[in-house]
């Protein structure tokens, strides 16, 4: 596996993680590009391991896509528009688009949360992404 690519284009860095505190990074939008509904890109190739689609709790990360990349890699792609791209189980290739960036869940304006998990798939493996 190569370095991971950024999972939107035209990204503002808008949260930064924060061990225990936020444990991912906040990418938000461009409005000079296309504006808050941006194209979510998977970060590397590998197996849809989970998804939520059409999540109407109000918690927690919404719509989300998880990828398992490797025996202990994964990313989570999350805050999602109804319509994820893919399936379950499925191959995805590095840039392949997963949805669109949105404010489902635990959110209070358009973005993607993103995580990088380290070890395993477990939230106590979720390490800084920006390091990937």
């Amino acid at each position: 596996m190569g370095k991971f690519r950024y999972p939107v284009d035209y990204i503002a860095i808008t949260t930064y993680y924060k061990k225990g505190v936020h444990n991912g990074l906040d990418l938000g939008w461009n409005s000079k590009h296309g504006g808050c509904h941006q194209p979510i890109y998977a970060a590397e190739a590998g197996v849809v391991y989970s998804i939520k689609d059409k999540d109407r709790t109000g918690r927690s990360w919404g719509n989300f896509v998880k990828i398992k990349h490797s025996k202990k890699t994964y990313t989570l792609y999350a805050h999602l528009l109804d319509g994820i791209k893919v399936k379950k189980g499925k191959r995805v290739k590095k840039g392949q688009s997963l949805g669109y960036m949105g404010s489902t869940g635990r959110s209070t304006a358009p973005h993607l949360h993103y995580e990088y998990y380290r070890g395993g798939s477990s939230v106590k493996y979720r390490v800084d992404p920006e390091k990937y």
